[in-house]
């Protein structure tokens, strides 16, 4: 019986671990499911302003067309790009490395995300009671400048909070929220804008998210990481005990502050180098920045711009007036749907797998794209309605593999690369990236539709077979702690050599050899180096 009462014993001690465990892990994801919210309010932007450019009610309230109930009435194409690309724009301002770095870095995560939430609810107060195209275009400005922020501070936050194994599902989730966020305010365009002030009541609605994230901020916690780096190690224990296992917060609180020391600056040299901007830009720093810059330009230039924010005018041209908002939700579901599988793959398959074959099969799509749209659609005459199925088809084809692919893990993978000490400055240099091509997309897209028109999608496809060549090149990341990835990098941009990583890792590397052969556990290295 003395027996039997221990067997029960453990079953009960393992049953209030597992337990225990089950709320760690449960709170972490719901930390970063709230830190989602910030890409799900981008998501709302992008989704509304299509359906919205061709609401009659818009276009009679805002931009003041005399024939604003004929069907076929246009914003002008240069307003058009304008409405739209003023918000990248804003998203640009707050992206400047020294302005992002100090919303993110000075402060915290979490106060970043609480003030991108007062800002974006201001932005869609301002854009729903518009009546004139100038306090329109302000707003837009305000809104892009809380996303903008939202857009670095968010995934950070989650990437931070994130194990090793996790890591990819977590990171991923901002850009689900963003497809949700899309196909949410899809369906509330189909559902208002065609109603007297339903626009106004769709951009009203895009305030209650922001509010949700602004008072969910007060419960959340500070980033373990960045707690270390701002010297309070002790309190980014406490942190890590609200999110792990004791003995995994104390290992991975341990690997953290290891690898602060080892990579801490003595005060002067920091005040010498935080009084030069230019000394940022070491070869190394340098060879990060640009890695990143080129995903995040790659997710722009694309062609995803495209059909998110003309994906109403694109339907139209081909003959489905009259269903254009319906089929834009429909595409935008697929969207939404397609990137949750994403989730739970990218820590299974990797990254790069996935980027290469979204690159190659959006190529195809663009190509085919443009032969359609050059060939087969002639201005005044009514299309065959199989070829608008067509391109409906391809369009909702396009989403799903842009979801799984760039989309999905574009930001996810600068989020990995960049070392902890540069990741607020590097997210916001590479954020220029994102918002500039947003911007430039958003500007150009309704010009180039209007003057050379579909032969658009064929530059887009060769920027797509670039984006092939490219992801081929990149390092799996995969698995392994922020920290070991540091080394791996280094390796890659030959700053390390293998064979001195081979070194600083044997013995203390446990999975798959050749993906880990180039990187090292950080226990070996700090010892090494401190």
């Amino acid at each position: 019986w003395l027996k039997a009462l221990a067997r029960a014993s453990v079953r009960i001690l393992n049953i209030i671990g597992e337990g225990a465990m089950q709320v760690q892990a449960i709170r972490m994801w719901l930390l970063a499911v709230v830190a989602s919210l910030g890409g799900f309010l981008f998501g709302l932007d992008l989704g509304v302003m299509g359906p919205m450019l061709e609401s009659a009610y818009f276009k009679r309230d805002v931009a003041h067309l005399v024939d604003w109930q004929d069907p076929s009435s246009e914003i002008p194409n240069d307003l058009q790009g304008h409405l739209v690309s003023l918000f990248a724009l804003g998203c640009l301002l707050t992206s400047i490395p020294h302005v992002s770095e100090y919303l993110t870095s000075s402060h915290g995560r979490v106060a970043a995300m609480a003030f991108a939430s007062v800002v974006f609810i201001l932005g869609c107060w301002l854009q729903a009671s518009s009546n004139a195209m100038w306090p329109m275009l302000l707003s837009r400005v305000i809104s892009g400048s809380a996303v903008g922020i939202c857009g670095t501070v968010c995934v950070t936050y989650q990437t931070e909070i994130a194990p090793a194994n996790k890591r990819g599902a977590m990171g991923t989730l901002f850009q689900l929220a963003i497809t949700f966020g899309i196909f949410s305010a899809a369906l509330l365009g189909y559902c208002f804008v065609d109603e007297e002030g339903g626009w106004r009541v769709a951009r009203y609605l895009h305030i209650v998210p922001a509010a949700v994230l602004l008072l969910s901020t007060p419960f959340m916690p500070s980033s373990p990481r960045w707690l270390v780096q701002e010297g309070r190690p002790d309190e980014a224990l406490t942190v890590l005990r609200l999110i792990r296992t004791d003995g995994d917060a104390r290992q991975e609180h341990f690997d953290m502050v290891s690898h602060q020391e080892a990579r801490s600056e003595s005060k002067e040299e920091s005040n010498v180098r935080r009084s030069r901007i230019g000394s940022r830009f070491n070869a190394l720093t340098m060879k990060y920045l640009g890695v990143a810059f080129t995903i995040l330009l790659l997710v722009q230039f694309n062609g995803m711009a495209v059909f998110y924010y003309f994906g109403p005018r694109i339907f139209k041209e081909f003959g489905f007036g009259q269903h254009m908002n319906l089929l834009n939700a429909v595409a935008a579901g697929v969207n939404f749907l397609a990137t949750v599988p994403a989730v739970g793959l990218v820590d299974v398959c990797g990254r790069r797998v996935f980027l290469m074959l979204g690159s190659l099969g959006m190529a195809l799509i663009q190509i085919a794209m443009g032969c359609i749209g050059s060939f087969g659609l002639t201005a005044g005459d009514t299309q065959e309605m199989w070829v608008a199925y067509v391109v409906f088809s391809l369009v909702c084809a396009f989403k799903i593999l842009f979801a799984i692919s760039w989309g999905a893990i574009g930001l996810l993978y600068c989020t990995e690369m960049l070392p902890t000490r540069i990741r607020s400055f590097g997210l916001g240099f590479a954020s220029l990236a994102t918002w500039g091509g947003n911007y430039l997309m958003a500007l150009f897209t309704p010009i180039l539709l209007g003057t050379i028109g579909y032969s658009l999608f064929w530059i887009l496809a060769g920027i797509c077979l670039f984006g092939f060549f490219f992801a081929m090149r990149l390092p799996e990341t995969k698995g392994q702690k922020l920290e070991d990835l540091e080394a791996r990098f280094e390796t890659f941009f030959g700053h390390r050599s293998k064979g001195e990583a081979g070194s600083e890792t044997k013995g203390d590397v446990e999975g798959d050899a050749a993906d880990e052969a180039s990187s090292s556990t950080a226990g070996v290295v700090l010892k090494v180096e401190v």
